[in-house]
């Protein structure tokens, strides 16, 4: 989980070992791409995606919202 505005050349780094905390610990995989117009409101997500508590919970989300996001979710994810 992630934000960038290059995600090939993203995941091409984590896949070469040339982030150190995803480092030997891959490969990695592109599963699922939500554009924004702000880096806020991806920094925002992404912050909402990585305190859910479980793959699932991310799967579900993701089917929630199968191409597009109009309401950003608080930072407090619902168990």
């Amino acid at each position: 989980i992630g934000q960038t505005n290059q995600p090939a050349e993203r995941i091409w780094r984590h896949n070469t070992n040339r982030v150190k905390a995803t480092r030997n610990k891959g490969p990695w995989l592109l599963f699922k791409i939500y554009f924004f117009p702000t880096r806020a409101q991806a920094v925002q997500l992404e912050r909402y995606l990585k305190r859910l508590k479980s793959p699932k919970a991310l799967i579900r989300f993701v089917l929630q919202h199968p191409t597009s996001i109009q309401n950003l979710p608080d930072n407090s994810p619902s168990p």
